[in-house]
């Protein structure tokens, strides 16, 4: 599948990618090896971003929603779902506890 977006973790430790199928993967930079298929998006991934803390990872998708997973779990731990068109780009800020989103004509803080 190809790959649309990509982001390193904290310490360059892990990577994640995303693309047209949907999913999200986070890899171990060390073993290259998959630790996490996330499954939630019903469209292509356009952009990753990890916290400052490395513990939480932002998706958005071209199914205008954003996700917010765990790095340590997988599980999803917060979904925004109001996006006006699909989502361009997702960042936090330096603290970790917000994000923005941002697309056509929008941008969104979570």
């Amino acid at each position: 599948s190809s790959v649309e977006a990509v982001c390193f973790g904290k310490d360059d430790t892990l990577i994640a990618s995303g693309g047209f199928d949907h999913s999200v993967r986070i890899w171990d930079v060390a073993t290259e090896k998959l630790a996490w298929c996330l499954k939630g998006h019903q469209g292509k991934i356009s952009s990753l971003c990890f916290s400052p803390d490395g513990l939480k990872l932002a998706s958005g998708a071209w199914d205008s929603t954003v996700y917010v997973w765990s790095v340590e779990t997988g599980e999803i731990l917060n979904s925004f779902k109001n996006h006006p068109d699909w989502v361009r780009v997702v960042s936090f800020n330096k603290k970790g506890d917000l994000l923005a989103s941002g697309c056509d004509d929008c941008l969104c803080v979570w």
